[in-house]
């Protein structure tokens, strides 16, 4: 219960945006790119997680002084470093594997838009917003082409 806490899966919604594209590519009532579409999403909330995790733990200090963010599974000792590490590997992994088998150029946009976060502790690069707005972009486009795209 304490991992799927830290995956904070209420943060999941922001995810909704891949269906934009079935209902702007008049999909909506297509199955292979509702399907698409419902995995795109899948991915982009392992995606999220896995950043989450990894952010958490490597916030874990600081959570730990801040009284809302005290209570974290990983700031509060709930769930361990390694639970969380291993976990982030995990889902970060069958996410990518997920993205490039619906195609090649989601797979490289998810994997490109999950960076960023990763970065925030060495360095700020500024660029996240273009990123969600390609991610959202070629989620878009992969939902509105449907199966057509998969493989």
């Amino acid at each position: 219960m304490h991992l799927v806490r830290a995956m904070r899966p209420r943060q999941w919604t922001k995810n909704v945006l891949v269906f934009a594209g079935l209902i702007f590519g008049q999909k909506l009532t297509d199955p292979a790119s509702a399907q698409v579409a419902i995995t795109a999403f899948i991915v982009f909330c392992l995606l999220s997680s896995s950043v989450y995790l990894l952010n958490d733990v490597h916030d874990r200090e600081a959570d730990r002084l801040h009284p809302a963010k005290a209570s974290r599974p990983i700031a509060s000792g709930a769930l361990s470093i390694g639970a969380a590490i291993g976990a982030a590997a995990v889902l970060a992994a069958v996410a990518l594997g997920t993205a490039f088998w619906i195609n090649y150029t989601f797979g490289a946009v998810a994997s490109r838009t999950s960076s960023p976060p990763l970065e925030w502790p060495i360095r700020w690069t500024g660029s996240l917003p273009e990123r969600a707005v390609a991610a959202i972009v070629s989620s878009t486009r992969v939902a509105r082409r449907g199966s057509d795209e998969v493989g």
